[in-house]
C-alpha cells in the first residue's frame, strides 16, 4: 500500500528529473495494482502521470482552509460520509481535467477535481486533506495569513471556525476504507 502526499514546495508544474522518475514509478506502482492513496501533491502527481502537464494547473482560485467538499458520485474511498463534509484545504495547484480512466466524484465550487479513483484499480486521488486536526489546520491558516506576501483573505476559508466544523469521523472513514483496498491488488 502506498500514500502519496504532498511535497512541500514544489509545483505540480515542475520539469526537474525527479518529477519524471517520481511519474515513473507511479505508472509501476498502479500498474502493479498496488493500492495508493494520492493527497494534495500525491492527488495531483497520479493524474500528471496518466494525463500529462494538460491535466494540472496553478490554481486561479487557490483554497486555504476548512472548505466543504461534496460527493458528486459513488467512490469507495469516501463510503460512508456524508453527501456534504468539510476537510482542510491547502493548495493553489490543481487538477483540472480527469485523464482517461479516471473517475471524478467530489468537488468544490472553486475546484471541479477534489476526489477521483482510476476504474478498476484501487487508485484513490483527494486534493483536500483528511489527515489534517483542526489545530493543525488552524496554524496553516495562520501561518498563511502571516506569509510574507500573505495570502489573499478570499482564499481563507473556516478561518477560527475549524472546531465547530472540524470532524475526526471524516479521516477516519477515508482511511479506514482505503486500508480495505489491500484485498483489490492484483
Amino acid at each position: 500500500m502506498a500514500r502519496l502526499s504532498c511535497a512541500g514546495r514544489t509545483c505540480i508544474l515542475d520539469s526537474s528529473p525527479w518529477v519524471g522518475e517520481l511519474m515513473n514509478l507511479v505508472r509501476k506502482v498502479v500498474d502493479a495494482g498496488t493500492p495508493i492513496l494520492g493527497v494534495c501533491y500525491g492527488h495531483q502527481i497520479i493524474a500528471r502521470s496518466y494525463g500529462g502537464d494538460p491535466v494540472v494547473r496553478i490554481s486561479p482560485t487557490p483554497e486555504i482552509g476548512w472548505v466543504e467538499v461534496v460527493q458528486d458520485a459513488p467512490n469507495p474511498l469516501l463510503e460512508g460520509l456524508p453527501k456534504k463534509f468539510y476537510s482542510f484545504q491547502s493548495h493553489f495547484e490543481e487538477v483540472q481535467k480527469a485523464p482517461s480512466g479516471f473517475v471524478v466524484t467530489a468537488s468544490t465550487p472553486r475546484c471541479p477535481i477534489q476526489a477521483y479513483y482510476i476504474q478498476g484499480k484501487p487508485v484513490f486521488g483527494v486534493q483536500f486533506h483528511p489527515e489534517r486536526n483542526a489545530a493543525e489546520g488552524q496554524q496553516s491558516i495562520d501561518s498563511k495569513k502571516t506569509a510574507r506576501p500573505p495570502v489573499a483573505r478570499d482564499c481563507i476559508f473556516g478561518d477560527g471556525k475549524a472546531e465547530s466544523i472540524f470532524s475526526e469521523y471524516v479521516a477516519k472513514t477515508i482511511f479506514s476504507n482505503f486500508l480495505r483496498q489491500r484485498g483489490h491488488r492484483k
